[in-house]
C-alpha cells in the first residue's frame, strides 16, 4: 500500500477547525471524514472511496 494513501491525503477529509469562535460555529470542528463523518486523524488508514487531492496528483505528475 502506498504511503501516502491516508486520510490526510483524501479530498473527502476536513481537517480540525481551528480557532475558538470557528470551532463554537462548525457543526463537526474536530478532524473528519466528508462522506460518512467519523472522526478520522490525518495518519488514519482510509475508507475505500479514497481519493486523491487535487493538489497531491498535480506535484506527482
Amino acid at each position: 500500500m502506498d504511503e501516502k494513501r491516508r486520510c490526510g491525503t483524501c479530498k473527502y477529509w476536513v481537517p480540525e477547525t481551528k480557532g475558538m469562535v470557528a470551532r463554537a460555529k462548525a457543526k463537526q470542528p474536530w478532524p473528519h471524514c466528508g462522506i460518512n463523518g467519523k472522526t478520522k486523524l490525518g495518519d488514519d488508514k482510509p475508507c475505500l472511496a479514497w481519493t486523491r487531492r487535487k493538489e497531491e496528483s498535480i506535484k506527482d505528475g
